[in-house]
């Protein structure tokens, strides 16, 4: 686990970006922004989100939530502005449907650690 800054000209056989909703990236200063301070941000947070995207050799795995516990209240989210940007060939959805159902209907059991 680290973060994208930390990951810049690393490569990795599998990738998993989570987190990718509007407030966390691209990330929302907290401070008011000019436009020109705006579009500046939102071109460095683009380029972030890139690298993230870059680091996979082969397979690069995406998420979001619906909502978040943040500073403990729950808030809705919206997916990143960014994952519309990528074209609709280069991605997979998870399977749904019967898998979710068969998954359902299987007991599962939770393993102790020690």
């Amino acid at each position: 686990l680290m973060t994208l800054h930390a990951s810049k000209g690393l490569e990795f056989p599998v990738v998993f970006l989570a987190g990718l909703e509007e407030g966390l990236l691209p990330f929302a200063p907290r401070q008011s922004l000019t436009a020109a301070e705006e579009q500046h941000h939102l071109e460095e947070e683009r380029r972030l989100f890139y690298v993230g995207l870059t680091r996979a050799e082969r397979t690069v795995f995406l998420s979001h939530a619906a909502s978040r516990r943040i500073n403990g209240k729950t808030c809705s989210r919206r997916p990143s502005r960014f994952l519309q940007e990528i074209p609709a060939a280069l991605l997979s959805r998870p399977e749904t449907g019967q898998a979710n159902k068969r998954q359902a209907r299987t007991k599962i059991q939770q393993l102790s650690l020690f």
